[in-house]
């Protein structure tokens, strides 16, 4: 295997100290470390925005500037951090895209990601239903598309593009196609596609089915664990990396 950066792009510190999470990284010897917590879970942006999908317990702060002086707790350097970015997990939901992006885009960040949570009924990507499975893949996957079509925030990843596999626990016969139509406008436009460590836990066939296609495309990805919890910073990233060097994917470069 080549040499990769140790890289993850996606952890939230709703359910741990930003200290915790970032001594973890430091133990599994990460070298590109990202902070992106959920947007939902800002207290003033809660109150007038209608989230499908949020998280019942941990964390909220009050505002971006209670967020972004956690960032001032952490000596990279300290922790052999190349690099430590600020970020945020911010939600695609057609309904409250104006009110999302005008918090978000409030001030600079060095990574935005992307995700859908929510269906355009509502209801959790993640829920269990008895509804057709090729269904609710195809609405998820347009709505990731209009996503990357969109320029509600300046995003740099789609994360989790096939986590609705979570609640449907199906794959359609024409999923490559729909990865192909995925993976094609994340190129187009510049965005990378996630290599997700959850995903990866409930699907590893889905994740390397979608690495494969990014590599035909020539789409850039992202490693990112997901994590919640000390214990799961860098979460199967050594298969996402695997799986960088078994295709010859490119890394995104953030800022």
């Amino acid at each position: 295997m080549k040499s990769l950066k140790r890289t993850d792009n996606h952890s939230h510190i709703l359910k741990a100290t930003i200290g915790d999470m970032v001594a973890a990284a430091k133990r599994n010897r990460v070298e590109q470390y990202s902070i992106t917590e959920h947007v939902s879970q800002f207290a003033e942006l809660r109150r007038s925005v209608k989230f499908g999908s949020v998280h019942r317990s941990g964390r909220m702060f009050n505002s971006l500037a209670e967020y972004l002086d956690e960032f001032q707790k952490v000596d990279p350097k300290a922790q052999n951090l190349a690099k430590f970015n600020r970020g945020l997990e911010v939600d695609y939901s057609p309904p409250i895209l104006d009110q999302v992006g005008g918090f978000v885009n409030r001030t600079h960040w060095d990574i935005l990601l992307c995700s859908v949570h929510e269906l355009s009924d509502g209801r959790a990507v993640e829920m269990k239903s008895r509804d057709d499975g090729t269904a609710r893949w195809e609405e998820y996957i347009q709505l990731q598309i209009s996503a990357l079509e969109s320029s509600f925030v300046p995003f740099d990843i789609l994360s989790h593009p096939v986590r609705i596999f979570h609640g449907v626990r199906m794959i359609p016969e024409n999923i490559d196609q729909m990865l192909f139509e995925l993976c094609e406008l994340a190129k187009k436009r510049g965005k990378a596609l996630e290599l997700n460590g959850n995903d990866i836990h409930y699907s590893p066939e889905l994740v390397r089915r979608l690495a494969s296609i990014c590599s035909k495309v020539h789409c850039l990805v992202s490693t990112g664990s997901d994590a919640h919890y000390p214990r799961d910073v860098f979460r199967n990233m050594d298969v996402a990396m695997a799986l960088v060097d078994e295709f010859e994917l490119e890394l995104i470069q953030t800022s």
